[in-house]
């Protein structure tokens, strides 16, 4: 049986395709100012439901339509999964897709400007599961049309648990 986030994230790609399909789309200019698009963001990331977390908010490509990062707390021990991305149109999330945060556990990812720094924890082979001994950073470059592109990665030692 498929729980209800899976079926929630497909509800969210089936509602992006006819978006992208409709040919829908912003303006040069935001429709918003950013503190507006902000509390939209967050009102519409609450009704996502309790395992979402707004993270972070920004028109990453200048097309006037803000890109909006989340958190997802997974059940078990996998924690806060970061890196969900949406599209902010009309104070409504549309989903655009999960980063390799989300992949690889843990994380965030979070804009600056008209780029998003992602960082999450990195396992060599010898590590224990429970103690991953890199942190990677990533910093990533976004448009509309063709989703994320890396522009740089640094790995580092991360922290003693």
């Amino acid at each position: 049986m498929i729980s209800s986030k899976y079926r929630l994230l497909t509800l969210l790609v089936v509602l992006a395709v006819a978006v992208l399909a409709a040919g829908c789309g912003g303006d040069s200019q935001p429709s918003m100012t950013g503190q507006q698009a902000e509390q939209a963001a967050k009102r519409a990331v609450a009704q996502l439901g309790d395992e979402f977390e707004f993270e972070s908010i920004a028109d990453l490509d200048h097309d006037g339509v803000y890109e909006v990062s989340t958190r997802q707390h997974m059940t078990g021990n996998m924690g806060w999964m970061g890196g969900i991305v949406f599209r902010l149109e009309a104070d409504s999330l549309v989903y655009v897709e999960a980063s390799r945060a989300t992949e690889r556990g843990g994380g965030s990812l979070v804009f600056d400007s008209d780029q998003a720094i992602l960082t999450y924890s990195a396992w060599r082979q010898t590590d224990p599961h429970c103690c991953p001994s890199m942190k990677v950073t990533e910093i990533l470059s976004y448009q509309a049309r063709t989703g994320f592109r890396r522009l740089s990665c640094d790995t580092t030692e991360a922290p003693a648990p």
